[in-house]
């Protein structure tokens, strides 16, 4: 495939991606300029390409995605070659598009972001090397994120999840948002880890909130949230400050084995059941307030009885 020319840095992109060819003028702008610019049927016309390329199958698309990925160094030596690179990698879901995203790459941005998806969601073991965004989505049947790399930023702020998401051993190497979830049924994230900063401030969880084993690279931020029926962090490894500040544990709160920065928070936090510090560590070697902080938690729940 012939490189990006200066008087030709869109041709290896167009050739990649024909459906782009009738649109080129219509996008002159998104490509132009580093505004956001949306056209209609140039956005129709990609979902179109899209849903053709997942139903040819994962061999085909991770074809496609791969030769996109080895493009973009050189797309990306000029503004104009990256916006456009851009807008063709980018992925847009919808209720009625396929969402069985099992093993795919995605090389550019995916978006579903307010979409209301009414069928069974797999993403496990899926690459996303661009942004993903599906902040106010609503998950009308079970979210599966098994695996799955986000190498960019995740965000699922304000998402609803109205049947089990399912997040087990996925790795985050971005900033992961899930600022006001709200799981309504179980939420298991066991063994993932989180290269950058994750926030789930204010989230809610209404059944099982599965944080065993994760490894929080970062800073992490469980204030306000609430956690109405068992919360499991045991053997959870925060190498940096975690915040529990103001979060409400409903029942059992399990922390067993659990290694901590020593600058992590409790501050305001309330246990109405059962909590297990046992084994909890703090990673360094002077003292901490997490320990008489924990002590402190344990000594009250004792003297509720």
């Amino acid at each position: 495939m012939a490189s990006i020319l200066p008087q030709d840095w869109r041709g290896d992109i167009q050739r990649l991606n024909p459906w782009l060819a009738p649109y080129l003028d219509e996008l002159q702008p998104a490509y132009a300029t580093p505004l956001s610019i949306r056209t209609a049927a140039a956005d129709r016309a990609r979902a179109d390409a899209a849903r053709r390329r997942m139903a040819g199958g994962r061999t085909g698309w991770n074809r496609w995605a791969t030769v996109m990925l080895g493009l973009l160094p050189r797309a990306a030596e000029t503004p104009r070659g990256l916006r456009l690179w851009d807008y063709a990698a980018t992925v847009e879901l919808n209720a009625g598009d396929p969402l069985d995203l099992v093993g795919l790459i995605l090389p550019g941005a995916c978006r579903l972001a307010g979409a209301t998806l009414p069928d069974y969601f797999c993403a496990s073991h899926a690459e996303f090397f661009g942004p993903f965004d599906a902040r106010n989505a609503v998950f009308l049947r079970e979210a599966a994120f098994e695996c799955a790399t986000f190498h960019r930023e995740a965000g699922f702020d304000n998402a609803v999840f109205r049947e089990a998401g399912q997040f087990r051993q996925a790795r985050f190497l971005g900033t992961a948002s899930f600022r006001g979830v709200d799981f309504q049924k179980e939420a298991w994230f066991r063994r993932a880890s989180f290269g950058a900063p994750f926030d789930a401030t204010g989230a809610s969880f209404a059944a099982d909130a599965g944080f065993g084993e994760c490894r929080f690279h970062e800073t992490s931020d469980f204030s306000g949230g609430v956690f109405k029926d068992h919360a499991g962090f045991d053997k959870a490894i925060f190498e940096k400050p975690a915040r529990f500040c103001g979060a409400r544990f409903v029942r059992n709160a399990w922390f067993r084995g659990a290694q901590m920065d020593g600058a992590t928070s409790f501050d305001r936090a309330r246990f109405a059941a059962r909590i297990d510090f046992e084994g909890v560590g703090v990673m360094e070697a002077r003292p901490s307030p997490v320990a008489e902080m924990i002590r402190t938690i344990e000594r009250r729940w004792r003297a509720m009885g």
